[in-house]
């Protein structure tokens, strides 16, 4: 596997680190002989899959997490892992969600207006008169 960039994420409820790579193994038998292979590439490095989600894969995740956490202590860094892990939307639920949001937030800014708005009849059957030798009215 080879780790081309990683961003740190300040802009969420959690910070959060973005890690891009690619996963290519060598020595193939079959097709090209380098290839891109999320399973082989990690096999390569030693991890060997377990039990039913104790893939290649994740055991990759996990050395790479605790690599990560022993650069961080290195450094006097704390990592606080919260133990949560929302599932990622896509674009299109994204923007849903926060349409949603914005009609909900709407919604109650009208609520509130429509609380402060003034009995216009009300108003209209107020009695005006000319004050005398004045520009003035009187109500």
């Amino acid at each position: 596997m080879q780790v081309f960039s990683a961003h740190l994420h300040m802009d969420e409820a959690t910070p959060h680190l973005h890690i891009d790579f690619v996963p290519f193994a060598t020595n193939s038998k079959r097709g090209l002989e380098t290839r891109i292979s999320l399973k082989q590439a990690p096999a390569e490095q030693g991890f060997s899959g377990g039990a039913r989600g104790d893939t290649e894969w994740s055991q990759w995740v996990r050395s790479e997490k605790e690599q990560l956490s022993q650069a961080m202590e290195r450094h006097d860094i704390e990592w606080e892992q919260l133990g949560t892990h929302d599932e990622h939307l896509s674009v299109m639920n994204y923007k849903k969600e926060q349409l949603v949001n914005d009609v909900k937030a709407l919604e109650k800014s009208i609520s509130k207006l429509q609380n402060q708005q003034v009995d216009v009849k009300a108003e209209e059957q107020i009695d005006v008169k000319n004050v005398p030798l004045s520009s003035k009215v009187m109500l």
